[in-house]
């Protein structure tokens, strides 16, 4: 196996949910970043926070990795943020709304690479593992204005991997509803009286 850092893109405003910074956002008692960290750290040699530089980033991350030249221009920016600034030779990443990830997702995305720069989930591309030497290729891509991150996986040849058989998965929230879902999903249901 190889040592990755792991990333959590923690820059998203949350604006859909209206509640503040998505990484502050409670899912039940447990904020989206710290749900993020329990179920991704164990996964990784080192963790890192793509994200503001408050309190809630910092204590996960000391030094939370800025998006610098490329701020506010998503999650691309996030990751070749973090391919300059960390010193590994293998990123994953993982978005902050990713509340409840497999805990083999690091494994089976470095079992699929074999020989490729990258893999990424199927129909989740911001759960990907990759070469931090990609960084040029993301930085040519943002210069030109195009952030799509799975157009960039794909012009990679990045593997896609199947996690249809890891159905109790939380993969993104992004409005009200889908928070109350997930929250449905992740909390033990009260006995009725």
């Amino acid at each position: 196996m190889r040592p990755v850092t792991g990333i959590v893109l923690a820059g998203g405003q949350g604006r859909r949910l209206g509640m503040g910074p998505k990484h502050s956002v409670p899912v039940g008692e447990q904020t989206m970043l710290d749900r993020v960290a329990d179920w991704f750290a164990p996964q990784v040699s080192a963790l890192r926070i793509n994200g503001p530089r408050d309190a809630a980033t910092v204590r996960h991350d000391p030094a939370p990795v800025g998006d610098g030249r490329y701020a506010g221009q998503g999650p691309l920016a996030g990751l070749l943020a973090a391919m300059r600034q960390v010193d590994a030779d293998w990123i994953a990443g993982v978005p902050v709304d990713a509340v409840c990830g497999p805990r083999d997702l690091v494994a089976r995305l470095q079992g699929a690479v074999g020989k490729a720069d990258s893999a990424y989930v199927a129909g989740q591309p911001c759960c990907l593992l990759v070469r931090t030497a990609a960084a040029d290729s993301i930085e040519t891509r943002l210069m030109l204005g195009r952030r799509s991150v799975i157009d960039w996986l794909e012009s990679l040849g990045a593997v896609p991997v199947d996690f249809a058989d890891r159905p109790d998965a939380v993969w993104s929230i992004n409005t009200p509803n889908e928070l109350a879902l997930a929250e449905q999903r992740l909390m033990p249901h009260e006995p009725s009286a």
